[in-house]
């Protein structure tokens, strides 16, 4: 009997897997990660073509104004707390009007 229930809870261990030690959990990322230096090339005046070529395709489109572009990024190191950044362009005529950051 004793050694049916240490069989058993070896077991249970074993399929308890790695959810049962706390080790090494890979970094998430997610969306479009930009450099400082990608970010400081974007000015006032640029076309949409200039800016899609620097920062590729906005992670985000925004139904309601075509003139607004998203640039979003996560990181999540394991368990750890999320970091998001926002990077925002506004076009008006066709040229960058605005740019803005958050996080």
């Amino acid at each position: 009997m004793r050694r049916h229930a240490l069989f058993a809870t070896v077991c249970a261990l074993l399929l308890s897997g790695c959810s049962f030690f706390s080790g090494y959990h890979v970094p998430t990322l997610q969306g479009n990660m930009l450099t400082a230096s990608m970010r400081d090339s974007i000015h006032v005046g640029m076309s949409k073509s200039t800016v899609r070529r620097i920062l590729g395709s906005p992670v985000l489109n925004n139904l309601f104004s075509a003139n607004k572009w998203y640039y979003a990024y996560t990181k999540q190191q394991g368990y750890g707390k999320m970091e998001r950044r926002h990077f925002i362009i506004t076009f008006r005529r066709g040229r960058v009007f605005k740019v803005s950051s958050e996080g």
